[in-house]
């Protein structure tokens, strides 16, 4: 009762601050909701740009995954900031120097298409209301926590608390918020991992290091005892084709773009680019040691000092509270009233159900257990789900930091989801009403009641959709980036190494790579896949599929721009017809 106490305090004193920075950075002009300052140096659009990169699958999914799989963490990583590299090196200096300030406006000059710039920015709009959603949800989860509500009324508050502040905010005060928003998470995630180095008689700067090798081997064996092994074994082109999509889609992303608009010189775009990279650098470099003793720590609390379980009643209180969250399950396949921490699937599908009526311990019983699975070298099964979303708020509870820490973590939490859902929901407020604007002749009124109506418009639907969507934030993070690369990546590329290339091969491409890469998922997801699928195809995970999507779609382009008329010749054409 005290932590959730520190958390209340912690949240709602620095939400109070946010709104009174935002406040005083109001101005009358409805442009200022979506335009930015001039001012911002290099470094602060960079740290403001950093916030804006973590968010719930950035931070609460990559933490998550280092903790059970760093491998594949380390690729994931591998593939996001390479995405980031392209973009501060390729993609924002040429949107730049095109005067544009969003993706389908540039696509759409580029192409002298007007429609194709339609088609790009439906897409984004599609992967803009999915990533607000994952926002919703992480902020959701850690509310369902500390306000002993479901995680579904979780984003309820969460839907409230960001229509809040983005209604009453404008892009020219966000801009000195989110700087701070940067500092206040660097703060919440360093103090516990101090903690946890001063507990070890370890310097501080050893965190960036990985300084404990004796602990990383203990938990390497502990792990291979327990079948613990990693979730994600990908063969070599499986990884390869995820890496390429993810470093495609997420140069694409179309809420990092919006920081850029404001920038008078080409040169401060590569400068804050890298600035961003920087602050974000700081983040991730001591997330695999943190994490790796946040995963000992939890096998050696539910296991106990002989790695055999511990009695479920007693379990340490924040054990209960996740478990009333849906985001922690157990199932006492040996029927000996322990918890037992292992590899294995605990229960059947993508999430949890439970019954309405508790256990014999005061469990929530499980209604969809799976079958019990013992794998090479484990005594007992899999009987404990944590959700990897979760790990990073367990982390200073495992460890028993005060509760002022977990209230500072939190807030550091909430930070990052804000900055991120705040620009993610400005930026497709932005490009709307321009394409909308280069149509249509918009008054001041007019241009005002609708920044207000997409906005409210996208964050209801973003709600519906993290209220439905089942599975890990991180998953849906990179599907969403594989989705952007697969759909736009080609016609962008060849917008810029090959201009001149028809707009109507390029729109065929994105409509195909959007489609082929959605229907897939959906067959994946659902099992219809193997209803069609030929038996010689490979079948991979729809990451990796993107990777394929985007290569077929670059490769037709290219063949389609052979028999269909060169864009900039069309429009030539055409302004000369319009002439005489």
């Amino acid at each position: 009762m005290q932590t959730d106490l520190f958390v209340y305090l912690f949240v709602g004193a620095t939400a109070i601050f946010y709104l009174l920075v935002l406040m005083a950075g109001r101005t009358g002009s409805v442009r200022d909701f979506y335009t930015l300052n001039t001012g911002v140096t290099p470094l602060g659009r960079g740290m403001a740009s950093a916030a804006d990169w973590l968010c719930a699958a950035t931070f609460l999914g990559l933490f998550g995954l280092f903790s059970v799989d760093p491998q594949y963490a380390q690729w994931i990583l591998l593939g996001w900031l390479s995405g980031l590299v392209w973009f501060g090196v390729w993609l924002a200096p040429a949107v730049f120097r095109s005067g544009q300030t969003c993706l389908a406006g540039f696509v759409a000059q580029g192409y002298a298409s007007r429609w194709l710039g339609y088609q790009v920015q439906l897409i984004l709009v599609l992967v803009s209301v999915l990533l607000l959603a994952l926002q919703l949800k992480g902020l959701g989860i850690m509310f369902s926590r500390h306000l002993q509500l479901s995680v579904h009324a979780g984003i309820v508050v969460a839907l409230l608390l960001i229509l809040f502040y983005v209604l009453l905010a404008a892009m020219k005060a966000m801009t000195q918020v989110h700087m701070l928003q940067y500092c206040i998470c660097f703060c919440a995630f360093l103090v516990p991992a101090i903690y946890l180095a001063a507990e070890l008689g370890l310097p501080t700067h050893w965190i960036f290091f990985d300084p404990t090798p004796d602990l990383q081997l203990r938990l390497d064996l502990l792990q291979q005892q327990l079948g613990l092994s990693g979730t994600h074994a990908l063969s070599v082109v499986e990884q390869g084709l995820m890496l390429a999509a993810l470093v495609a889609g997420t140069a694409l992303l179309p809420h990092l773009l919006i920081r850029f608009q404001s920038v008078k010189q080409e040169q401060d775009v590569r400068s804050s680019a890298a600035w961003m990279l920087v602050f974000i650098a700081v983040i991730y470099a001591s997330m695999p040691w943190v994490s790796s003793m946040g995963q000992l720590r939890l096998i050696e609390v539910v296991n106990g000092p002989l790695n055999e379980g511990v009695a479920y009643t007693r379990m340490p209180s924040w054990f209960y509270a996740w478990e009333q969250t849906a985001q922690l399950a157990w199932y006492d396949h040996t029927y000996d009233g322990r918890v037992q921490y292992a590899a294995g699937a605990v229960f059947e599908g993508a999430q949890p159900r439970f019954a309405d009526q508790a256990g014999v311990l005061g469990e929530r019983v499980l209604t969809n257990p799976a079958n019990p699975v013992y794998l090479t070298q484990q005594r007992f099964p899999g009987e404990l789900y944590v959700a990897d979303d979760i790990r990073l708020y367990l982390l200073p509870e495992l460890i028993h930091l005060p509760g002022w820490v977990v209230g500072l973590l939190n807030v550091g939490i909430t930070a990052a989801l804000l900055s991120t859902a705040a620009v993610i929901l400005i930026s497709t407020v932005q490009s709307s009403v321009l394409q909308l604007g280069a149509v249509l002749p918009l008054s001041s009124r007019l241009e005002s009641v609708l920044v207000r109506l997409v906005a409210l418009s996208v964050l209801l639907l973003a709600a519906l959709v993290a209220v439905l969507l089942p599975g890990g934030i991180l998953e849906w993070m990179n599907r969403a980036i594989a989705l952007t690369a697969a759909s736009l990546f080609p016609a962008v590329l060849l917008l810029l190494w090959r201009p001149g290339i028809s707009a109507w091969a390029a729109g065929a491409g994105m409509l195909g790579g959007l489609l082929l890469s959605l229907g897939y998922t959906l067959a994946y997801d659902t099992g219809w896949l193997v209803t069609f699928w030929p038996e010689s195809w490979p079948v991979y995970p729809p990451v990796s599929m993107a990777g394929v999507v985007m290569l077929v779609n670059l490769i037709c382009v290219v063949l389609l721009a052979r028999v269909l008329p060169d864009a900039h010749r069309e429009s030539a054409r055409h302004t000369a017809v319009s002439t005489e």
